[in-house]
């Protein structure tokens, strides 16, 4: 193999590199030279680091070595615009460099004061030079970095070889050590090394690195993504013996019973001395996970290895029955390989954590081709990510990139694709270490040229390989890595077919990817197919994924039952990866907002808001999409036999672990949302296999159940033991079924046992009065005017008929906007065709309205108001509408309540923010929040706060006093500081200007959000709301007279928007007196991402420490900030440790 890359690569692809400096003009490289990539660059090698004794190397802590010696830290650092500004000597010994500014490193320049960030989508960044062609890189802005600094040599290095590594510099560099000139590099993503020996000296030395914001390699790096420069990956030297283990492949794997391991090892021994060693010997063993060895060392004599010169050996050791890795079993062992010279003398030590896996493309007696690990077909749970932090840049901490991975597995995502690059090499020892299945993609995008590059060009194919063979030399010993990707969105063409050739001979135990071009690709892939094209794929000959899907822009991912139906309906189908898991945003200065394309001062060329596509905002505070994510990617999941008799079917999506070894069961039932009964499943009952499916009786007990109730069960599966991404009790799968348990309908409640009232008809206005209440209702509007209780505003205006919502980003891409644009202001603009006062008794009111709303055509409305002597008011409404208009965004009412009415109580589906076609996370259940708690802040504002399948929604004030809401039996609402119409004209969430009064939407339905793609596809049709259709819906509005601690028996009366039984009762008198002791939403139960206490700390918006408290629950944190704070305004809670952040907003 390595001849093959010396000769192959090394020499004919990058021979350039290859030459002296005196022999290739220095300084020319980065500009219209696409075969110039890299001079004097070593080649490339996994991420190793060499040991001195064989506890370090078990360990594998490459950056305690005492032979790395890290160069991050503070640099000096010059910067100009444009590359003929650069300066020419400051790599000089003698220059001055005491006056210049100092910068991080790692680090992104622009996030320290210097240039701007730019996003950009396809096209490339370089706006001032927006005319050039490939392969030229940009001259009029291209801004180039001056980096030096100084640092010394441990006098325990003495002979040895020194090599400077680059982990990651975006775009292109050259180096000088003591002035004396090193070498250059591309190719922003993998890692470039370089031997410096020769140019160091004892005492002080002093390295200068020159660095291009861009290069004629950046036609070949246009990412979606925000486009930054600087050294931004650790830079560090580390020193070898002279002669040395330059590279290791690691291969652990399974034979055909997938139960023992062979362990398959190639070494490549280089001699960098001036002479040449013979009887030198290579040592090999495996140690577990406690450092035991498996194995006595294994010893191979290698022959001579001459001047400059390199020998291999290899291994082939059988294992029995090795613990097997998989994202379910993340097992790992360590190689260790010890290098001896003659004497027995140890002279280096290296060492890997591999895993045994066995990755295959393989035909089953069904004749179709599976994607397979260790042996069973495997679907991707998956999610493509983008090296970001808001505050860093491309500046990734371990810390986060930990984050990131428990997020991950905590929200049941398996997958990962490195977007679209190598990450930091680390991020590979955290998927190995959690269990994350990877696709690892070169760094090859000509997203914006691709029609034109890099096709079947010899001009770029060097560099492509170049990519692609550097990336896999750096990552082919890791387990997580289960296929190797050709790039991204670069076109097609023989240039493809080169990579994947290099990655075959490379590597040929992992598939290759690529989505662009399937002749040139082990697996097909599309981006941003529909569920019905997994369904209908039947090539059997290459299994079929989607590299991106669902695409998560702003408030989105709708339709993702549908795309996990396909999946496993097909078995061509190996799964996929939503598009993306991070917003990727950089912090508006000290707040928790987030600026995207446009806002960084890239106004000459942007693409606005498109890079905020994750689930997660930018600082990781999960957004409510993600909930549903978790669900939908589960490995454990209940279907209804009877569950109202306790027979479910419990199927497993694992595929190695038995669900009782790793999960415990519990029950709940809940009656109106609230828990009546509960207990655990008996632990044989999980006694299934992977991939199994086993049906189970519950003993449920029986339930004294109550007429008009309604009863669920739900079902939650639990880690049993602790992990390294979650606590045992932690909650990894569930689900919720209606009850029919006989329970009956709602009595009727009889009208005749109401207070009496009175109707005044006044000009074009109409008031009942009753004992305690008063509601106006305008005759020429047709809505309350007016609705008091005991001298208390509770309604000020509506309800309004209103048919909009603020756009979501997939709805400015489908063009929503203009093709449902006449039902924005229908309601608003209506006409009052007929207006009918019936006083059907002296305790019953009926006001009615025919409605007309031009502005969509013909579509009409039927509205009647039903006032009561209790001062409960039906409303109950027909929209026929225009059926030659598109589908309406929206059925439902808006109604102005005073903003003193903060606090918000419903049962109904939750606690996150859900739409039809994204609630199925969201179990029904009793919730509380806050109106301004409802409004998420994604970085592009839009329709948000939404919740679904709601029976009833309280709004009350510190008194406990407001208005209940019920609905026929269910409604949609959501109460918050702003109307769709504020929502739809701000862009930013910073400029939104928050309403004293609170807009309450009392809808029927909204529709779905999509996610198919962002820039045309509308949601399924089975959640849209089509003009076609006659939407009818009731509600009723009622009192809440005092403080109610469960609405529950005021939101069961039996007035006709309930399905009622016709015997009347009368209107209860003790619904206050025989209210609960407590709060029923405070009423908590075991928060099943915590077993226990935790800390949380308070945060205000300037990032500083306001407070801490501890607490169980995570339905506690609103109270627990209320209680802990001074003063009102948006405070952020985040947890000691692991776990996910909250935004708390504290009224006064």
């Amino acid at each position: 193999m390595k001849l093959h890359l010396k000769q192959m690569l090394w020499v004919a692809l990058l021979g350039l590199s290859l030459y002296t400096t005196e022999s290739y003009a220095q300084n020319n490289e980065w500009n219209g030279k696409p075969t110039v990539f890299g001079v004097n660059t070593l080649k490339p090698h996994v991420t190793s680091m060499p040991y001195s004794s064989l506890k370090e190397a078990i360990e594998g802590n490459r950056r305690s070595s005492e032979w790395y010696q890290t160069l991050s830290g503070k640099w000096k650092f010059y910067w100009v615009k444009r590359p003929e500004e650069r300066l020419n000597s400051f790599q000089e010994n003698n220059f001055d460099v005491s006056g210049w500014k100092e910068i991080s490193v790692p680090g992104s320049w622009q996030l320290q004061g210097y240039d701007y960030p730019i996003y950009t989508n396809v096209m490339y960044p370089w706006a001032d030079d927006w005319w050039i062609s490939a392969p030229e890189a940009p001259t009029n802005y291209n801004p180039v970095g001056h980096y030096k600094r100084t640092f010394n040599i441990p006098e325990k290095w003495s002979g040895k070889r020194i090599r400077l590594h680059f982990e990651g510099v975006e775009s292109a560099y050259y180096v000088w050590v003591n002035g004396q000139y090193v070498g250059y590099s591309e190719n922003s993503f993998t890692d470039h090394e370089f031997d410096v020996t020769d140019k160091l000296k004892q005492g002080e030395n002093n390295i200068a690195v020159q660095v291009f914001r861009w290069c004629d390699g950046s036609w070949l790096e246009d990412q979606d993504f925000i486009r930054l420069a600087g050294i931004f990956r650790d830079v560090y030297l580390y020193a070898t013996p002279k002669a040395h283990i330059q590279d290791f492949q690691l291969n652990p794997t399974l034979d055909d019973n997938y139960i023992d391991g062979i362990l398959n090892a190639n070494v490549w021994v280089d001699n960098f001395g001036e002479s040449s060693v013979n009887g030198y010997n290579l040592e090999l063993c495996l140690y577990d996970a406690e450092g035991k060895a498996i194995f006595d060392p294994i010893t191979n004599a290698l022959n001579e290895i001459k001047p400059n010169g390199e020998v291999s050996t290899s291994f082939k050791v059988p294992v029995k029955a090795p613990k097997r890795w998989s994202a379910e079993t993340p097992d790992l062992y360590s190689v260790v390989m010890t290098l001896k010279d003659k004497n027995g003398e140890t002279l280096q030590i290296e060492s890997n954590k591999v895993g045994f896996r066995k990755v295959e493309l393989k035909k089953g007696s069904d004749g179709i081709t599976r994607f397979l690990i260790n042996g069973q077909p495997i679907k991707f749970r998956g999610v493509d990510r983008h090296e970001i932090d808001p505050d860093h840049g491309r500046v990734i901490s371990y810390e986060r990139m930990v984050e990131d991975v428990k997020l991950m597995k905590r929200f049941n995502i398996n997958a990962l694709r490195m977007s679209h690059y190598p990450n930091d090499p680390r991020m590979y020892d955290v998927c190995d270490q959690y269990g994350i299945y990877v696709i690892d993609e070169a760094n090859v995008e000509s997203h914006g040229a691709n029609d034109k590059l890099p096709k079947n060009d010899d001009n770029w194919r060097s560099a492509c390989v170049e990519r692609m063979n550097s990336m896999v030399q750096r990552d082919k010993n890791h387990a997580c890595v289960c296929l190797w990707s050709l790039g991204n969105e670069a076109g097609n063409g023989n240039v493809c077919r080169s990579e994947l050739d290099e990655a075959h001979y490379a590597d040929p135990t992992r598939p290759v990817h690529y989505e662009g071009d399937w002749d040139n690709a082990d697996v097909n892939s599309w981006m941003y197919f529909g569920p019905g094209a997994i369904y209908g794929y039947n090539n059997n000959n290459k299994p079929i994924m989607l590299c991106e899907y669902e695409h998560a822009m702003g408030n989105s991912v709708g339709d993702l039952q549908e795309y996990m139906d396909a999946f496993y309906a097909n078995p061509r189908s190996f799964g996929g990866f939503i598009w993306d898991f991070i917003d990727q945003g950089l912090r508006r200065g000290n707040s928790n907002y987030f600026n995207f394309g446009g806002l960084f001062g890239d106004a000459k060329r942007n693409d606005d808001n498109f890079c905020a596509n994750g689930l997660v905002f930018p600082d990781r505070t999960p957004q409510p999409e993600i909930w549903e994510v978790k669900y939908q990617y589960r490995n454990i999941l209940v279907k209804n036999i009877n569950a109202s008799k306790g027979v479910v079917s419990i199927e497993s999506r694992f595929n190695f672990v038995n669900i009782a070894d790793v999960a415990e069961g519990y029950w709940i039932i809940r009656e109106d949302g609230k828990k009546i009964e509960s207990g655990k499943i008996d632990d044989s009952a999980l006694d299934i296999a992977p991939l199994g499916k086993k049906e189970i009786s519950l003993d449920l007990p029986k339930i004294d159940v109550k007429a008009g109730s309604i009863y669920h069960l739900d079902l939650d599966f639990r880690l049993k033991n602790n992990t390294m991404w979650a606590d045992a009790g932690y909650s990894i799968a569930g689900d919720q079924f209606l009850l029919n348990l006989g329970e009956g309908k709602t009595p009727r409640i009889a009208i005749s046992s109401l207070e009496s009232q009175t109707v005044k008809k006044g000009y074009n206005e109409v008031t009942i009065e009753g004992k305690d209440f008063s509601v106006t209702i305008d005759q020429t509007s047709g809505i309350i005017k007016q609705y008091l209780m005991d001298g208390q505003t509770l309604i000020k205006d509506g309800p309004v008929p209103n048919f909009w919502r603020a756009p979501i980003d997939n709805d400015k891409g489908n063009g929503m906007e203009s093709r449902c644009g006449a039902w924005r202001h229908a309601g608003a603009k209506r006409i009052i065709k007929n207006c009918e006062i019936k006083e059907v008794s002296e305790k019953e009111t009926q006001v009615s309205f025919q409605i007309d709303f031009p502005e969509a055509g013909s579509s009409r409305m039927a509205l009647t108001y039903t006032i009561y002597g209790s001062g409960d008011i039906l409303v109950d409404y027909t929209l026929y509408p225009d059926n030659s208009k598109s589908e309406l965004p929206n059925v439902g009412t808006l109604i102005t309540v005073p903003g003193e009415f903060e606090k918000i109580r419903w049962f109904g589906r939750g606690p996150h923010e859900n739409y039809i076609g994204r609630n199925r996370s969201s179990f029904m259940g009793v919730f509380a929040t806050t109106a301004d708690s409802m409004t998420i802040p994604y970085m592009e504002i839009g329709e948000t706060g939404q919740r679904t399948d709601v029976k009833w929604a309280a709004l009350t004030n510190e008194e406990g006093r407001g208005l209940l809401v019920v609905g026929s039996p269910y409604m949609e609402f959501s109460a918050q500081h702003y109307t769709p119409e504020q929502l739809t004209n701000v862009k930013l969430p910073w400029d939104l200007k928050r309403d004293d009064d609170i807009t309450l939407r009392v809808d029927l339905h909204q529709m779905g959000l999509g996610g198919v793609n962002s820039w045309g596809a509308k949601p399924m049709d089975e959640y849209m709301l089509f003009a076609k259709n006659t939407y009818k819906h009731k509600f009723r509005l009622s009192p809440i007279h005092e403080q109610l601690n469960d609405p529950t028996r005021l939101a069961n009366l039996g007035f006709s928007n309930l399905d009622i039984d016709d015997t009347p009762v009368p209107y209860p008198s003790d619904i206050y007196s025989g209210d609960a002791e407590h709060d029923i939403t405070k009423v908590n139960e075991p928060n099943q991402e915590e077993g226990k206490p935790s800390l949380y700390i308070v945060y205000d918006m300037m990032g500083r420490i306001v407070t801490r408290f501890e607490t169980r629950y995570t339905s506690n944190i609103q109270i627990m900030t209320e209680q802990t704070v001074s003063n009102s305004g948006v405070y952020i809670i985040r947890p000691k440790g692991k776990g996910e952040s909250y935004r708390v907003v504290v009224t006064e």
